[in-house]
């Protein structure tokens, strides 16, 4: 049985409900985390628990640039980011740290 490569439509149809769930997860986190910090502080009743708010919002650093990326894959290119990516390409084969092998991430 032959398998036929995957169309960029699976591909949107595969990414697209992780990517929903990330943007959920970027909307209901940071009330979750403050939540979580006015539970500390009431039940330490000390101010310091402040201090716990970066550990709590971390995980939406996370989420932002998971849902960055799957975004940025399924968008088609524009002029700005194949322009920038051109002159990185060019700015690396100058350098000499751009071979044939690298060019298929970009």
């Amino acid at each position: 049985m032959s398998k036929t490569p995957l169309q960029p439509q699976d591909a949107v149809a595969l990414v697209l409900p992780f990517c929903r769930v990330l943007l959920c997860a970027i909307i209901v986190w940071p009330f979750i985390a403050i939540i979580a910090m006015l539970l500390a502080i009431w039940f330490t009743k000390s101010a310091l628990t402040v201090s716990l708010l970066p550990f709590f919002l971390s995980p939406l650093y996370v989420f932002r640039r998971l849902f960055n990326e799957l975004l940025l894959s399924l968008l088609p290119i524009d002029e700005k980011r194949f322009l920038l990516a051109e002159t990185k390409i060019q700015a690396l084969s100058m350098l000499g740290l751009f071979s044939k092998r690298d060019k298929s991430k970009d």
